[in-house]
């Protein structure tokens, strides 16, 4: 499984550093976060660089009132609610038009269909996104991805899921680019029912040989590797990890949303703790259990390891997100096997290893607030169960044809 650059505000220096010392291969643009112009500056450069470019419309609300959305020629700037939008031929055609312009001004090597955001199951539309795919087929003449941008009770509920994967998997396209929103916008998420949900919607969707990309995620969602999942997306901070629905629906903004606390990424623990927690376990002498196992990169956070405090070192925020993202990137890879039954074991030691590190710190007080995993252990290895007792089997007879293993 690969890591695709999840674009963000605040990325566009990231994002060079990444490609170039982490061998990120894709980045996953944003209109949110860039207006046109400065949006085809960066994606030449990237270009540059062999970067694969895919571009995430946003479209999920086409009545948002977010003002960078509006600098984009395609953006329906006519339309005041989501039902002005749904079987709009015209505008819609008009949008499309302008969206597979940009697409190829960029030189994306896949499209990703524009889709609005789906609190239940509404035939309309997904009749409407199906049209907009034979649309885009007569257009686009590369790859497309349809988008499913969903609830978490949309997510939670089995008979609407069967629904829409019966609709979906028939769709005549080369893969899916799926958003699942979080249940209470929590970063990490202890609810088994949302994760056994986002489970078997990944494994049906791999399962039909095509690509799927699991947008908007992070670390907790490593184990999808299991269901054959192409990509994880994900960001420098916890709004590309987490797909916070205010900010795109024009509720809340950027700046009102941005984490300032510093945080390390310990990848076998799959938590995330702020630097005083760090300083408290150095002075216990607990501090190296933290440091990243060996074959695991240290690009960004070696200073914390060296003998000082930790708080004294010059890891900041940018060291963190930087050593977050290679972090996962090198997790995800070394879930990349050649059969089922040895990415859902390893997959499986990934959890509970994370599980009994958490319990070690926990008995010295070391913790590490809501991005502590211990609180999702449970839920998250519940999910894997699920998947490998419903599912296992399948993914185990066409592991070979998985999209992600070609």
């Amino acid at each position: 499984m690969e890591i695709y650059l999840q674009f963000a505000h605040g990325m566009m220096g990231h994002c060079n550093e990444l490609v170039d010392k982490c061998g990120f291969q894709t980045i996953i643009l944003s209109p949110c976060d860039l207006n046109e112009q400065r949006f085809l500056e960066f994606a030449s450069q990237m270009g540059e660089r062999n970067v694969d470019l895919l571009i995430d419309p946003q479209l999920y609300f086409p009545a948002s009132p977010i003002k960078q959305h509006q600098t984009h020629k395609y953006w329906p700037k006519e339309i005041h609610a989501t039902n002005q939008w749904i079987g709009n031929i015209e505008v819609q055609s008009r949008s499309l038009s302008h969206l597979i312009e940009l697409a190829t001004q960029c030189k994306a090597k896949r499209f990703i269909m524009p889709s609005t955001y789906l609190t239940t199951i509404d035939k309309a539309q997904l009749h409407d996104q199906s049209n907009l795919i034979n649309i885009a087929g007569e257009l686009w003449k590369g790859d497309i991805l349809a988008s499913l941008v969903l609830s978490p009770d949309l997510v939670k509920s089995e008979a609407q899921l069967e629904e829409l994967l019966q609709i979906a998997v028939d769709w005549d396209v080369a893969g899916y680019y799926v958003i699942a929103a979080h249940p209470q916008g929590n970063y990490l998420v202890d609810d088994a029912t949302w994760l056994a949900g986002v489970m078997d919607l990944a494994s049906v969707l791999a399962l039909t040989g095509k690509i799927v990309i699991q947008a908007y995620s992070g670390h907790q969602l490593l184990s999808l590797a299991a269901a054959g999942v192409t990509a994880l997306a994900a960001g420098s901070n916890r709004l590309t990890r987490t797909f916070p629905v205010e900010l795109f629906n024009g509720a809340s903004d950027v700046e009102s949303r941005r984490q300032q606390a510093i945080w390390y990424y310990c990848p076998q623990a799959l938590s995330e703790f702020t630097i005083d927690i760090l300083d408290l376990a150095n002075r216990q002498g607990r501090l190296n259990d933290m440091k990243p196992l060996k074959g695991m990169p240290t690009t960004y956070c070696q200073q914390l390891f060296t003998g000082q405090q930790p708080s004294a070192t010059d890891y900041d925020r940018r060291s963190g997100k930087l050593h977050y993202l290679e972090s996962i990137l090198a997790q995800a890879r070394s879930l990349k096997v050649s059969n089922y039954r040895d990415c859902f074991n390893a997959a499986d030691t990934l959890l509970n290893q994370a599980n009994a590190d958490m319990t070690t710190f926990h008995k010295y007080r070391l913790r590490a607030r809501d991005r502590d995993f211990i609180y999702c252990y449970e839920a998250t290895s519940g999910a894997l169960g699920f998947l490998n007792l419903e599912i296992g089997h399948r993914l185990m007879r066409e592991w070979p044809q998985l999209a992600v293993n070609r």
